[in-house]
């Protein structure tokens, strides 16, 4: 039965040649940039401590009883 790669190729399919494909497999890699771009280092957020950094804090000055009666007015 006939391969499809053997059918492309017109007969039948190369055999594989481990030099060649361990040449290839390092001129790709020689492509790839060393290391993390710059741009991505700086897409790393100024406060590290993530969620847990805000989670209890208000940013504002607000008294609890202020923000309680703005809430109360909005709903």
């Amino acid at each position: 039965m006939e391969t499809d790669t053997a059918r492309n190729h017109g007969g039948d399919a190369p055999s594989a040649d481990p030099e060649r494909e361990a040449q290839l497999l390092e001129e790709i890699q020689a492509l790839r940039p060393e290391g993390v771009p710059q741009w991505v280092r700086d897409l790393r957020p100024e406060n590290p401590g993530g969620l847990a950094s805000v989670v209890g804090k208000w940013p504002g000055d607000e008294t609890d009883e202020e923000v309680a009666a703005a809430l109360q007015e909005l709903s």
